[in-house]
């Protein structure tokens, strides 16, 4: 990623011309297969929730993902967000509470250095979330109603037939050499999808987010427990970039962790217009 990111900013974009992931093909499916569904969801991270509702609501479902099944060490939600999970019956309320142990706030938004441009919102954010945890519940729901998880299978190629799609699994795992066959296929595998990529064509970015992240330990954070900054930045926009004469305007996003009280997660971040300067 980082040498597409160097290559992007120096207008050679794009690096190469994505191959043909997706194929159209007239004929019918081969008979033979080695897994067939209803839904094959592509990107299990994000894929085991959608997974999980199909699976609940009487659909056969396969969760297809390139590595193994896990989550970010850290996240944060809202509140509401999260209670759909409940109600469309991924979690009960014991998993939930287990899953989100910390609800704080209010998140601060600010836009300059006085305190006439600060916002104080509430129902932002405001939950930190264990995704580990949140992947283990909700993937041993959509186990227990008989749904198909296969970690390290990443998908090769899907082939689109008039009676549903056939996708080739890569090498490794559970899904080593099968061909898998759906009538829909989900993609959950983010901006790095290969199908996201051929059907963008090599289409450059109009813009970039780059970002840096820490979480940082220590009896300094307690004073912040209880809060925490959406959007901030206290600067005008700065001069950047290799012959400093592109602007970007630097923020901070800053979070009390589920890992205690000492334990704040912080990140920086600006918003870029690809190009050279």
């Amino acid at each position: 990623q980082e040498q597409s990111l160097q290559s992007l900013f120096r207008g050679e974009w794009p690096t190469a011309e994505p191959p043909e992931f997706v194929l159209s093909l007239p004929a019918l499916r081969p008979s033979a297969c080695d897994v067939d569904v209803d839904v094959a969801v592509c990107g299990g991270t994000l894929g085991i929730l959608v997974g999980c509702a199909l699976q609940l609501r009487g659909h056969r479902v396969a969760v297809v993902e390139a590595g193994p099944l896990r989550g970010r060490a850290q996240d944060w939600k809202e509140e509401e967000e999260l209670r759909r999970l409940v109600s469309a019956g991924l979690l009960t309320e014991e998993e939930l509470h287990r899953v989100a142990p910390l609800r704080f706030g209010p998140m601060r938004c600010k836009f300059g250095a006085t305190p006439a441009s600060e916002l104080q919102l509430r129902g932002v954010l405001d939950v930190a979330v264990s995704p580990t945890a949140l992947l283990e519940a909700v993937s041993a729901r959509f186990k227990a109603a008989g749904g198909l998880v296969l970690e390290n299978s990443p998908v090769r190629e899907v082939r689109i037939h008039p009676d549903g799609a056939a996708l080739a699994l890569g090498q490794g795992g559970a899904g080593q050499g099968r061909m898998l066959h759906s009538r829909l296929v989900v993609d959950a595998m983010g901006h790095r999808s290969p199908l996201a990529l051929q059907a963008r064509r090599g289409q450059r970015p109009d813009g970039v987010c780059v970002q840096v992240g820490s979480c940082a330990r220590g009896a300094w954070a307690r004073q912040w427990r209880g809060r925490g900054d959406f959007f901030v930045t206290e600067d005008d926009a700065q001069y950047c970039g290799p012959r400093r004469c592109a602007r970007a305007q630097l923020f901070w996003q800053s979070f009390p962790s589920s890992g205690g009280e000492e334990e704040r997660s912080t990140y920086l971040f600006t918003y870029l217009r690809p190009s050279e300067q």
